[in-house]
C-alpha cells in the first residue's frame, strides 16, 4: 500500500505541475514569435480596404518588390482604383442576378445560363485594368524590381 502524501508533498506536486504548464505555455509563445516574420516595408503601405481580387494580386506583387518599386506600383494601382471599384460593382450586380436566377421557381435555365455568362464577361475588366497597371508601372521600376516581378509566381492566399 502506498502512504498518503503529506501536505508539503502535495504542495510540491502542484507547484511542479504549475511550473510545467507555465513552461509549456511560454515555450509555445516563444516558438510562435520566432516563426513570425515581420512584414516587409512594402507590405505596410496603405492599400484600399475594399480590394478586388486584382488589387489583392497587385498588393501581393508589391510585397515582394523593393520598397521604392512597391511605392511606384501602389501609386499606379491607386490611380486605377475607381476602375477596379466600378468593375467590382458591376461584377457583384451580375452575381446577385445569377443568385436570383438560381432561386427562381420554376428554374429558368436560359436566364441562369445568361447570368453566369455575364459573370464570366465581367471578369475581363479586372484583367484589363491589371494589365494597364503593369504596362504603366513596369517601365518605372528599377532593374531589380523588374527581375523580381518577372520571377514572381502569383498564388492565391
Amino acid at each position: 500500500m502506498t502512504q498518503p502524501l503529506t501536505p508539503a508533498a502535495r504542495m510540491l506536486r502542484r507547484l511542479l505541475l504549475a511550473s510545467l504548464a507555465l513552461n509549456l505555455f511560454l515555450g509555445g509563445f516563444l516558438l510562435a514569435r520566432t516563426q513570425h516574420r515581420p512584414p516587409t516595408p512594402a507590405a505596410t503601405l496603405a492599400w484600399p480596404d475594399s480590394e478586388t481580387a486584382a488589387m489583392a494580386a497587385l498588393r501581393r506583387l508589391a510585397e515582394v518588390l523593393p520598397a521604392q518599386d512597391a511605392a511606384v506600383l501602389r501609386e499606379v494601382a491607386l490611380r486605377r482604383l475607381p476602375g477596379f471599384l466600378a468593375a467590382r460593382t458591376a461584377f457583384l450586380e451580375r452575381v446577385a442576378t445569377a443568385r436570383a436566377a438560381m432561386q427562381q421557381e420554376p428554374l429558368d435555365e436560359a436566364r441562369l445560363a445568361a447570368a453566369l455568362e455575364a459573370i464570366g464577361a465581367d471578369r475581363l475588366p479586372f484583367a484589363e485594368l491589371a494589365r494597364q497597371v503593369l504596362l504603366e508601372a513596369v517601365p518605372l521600376l528599377s532593374p531589380e524590381g523588374r527581375r523580381t516581378l518577372a520571377a514572381f509566381e502569383l498564388r492565391r492566399p
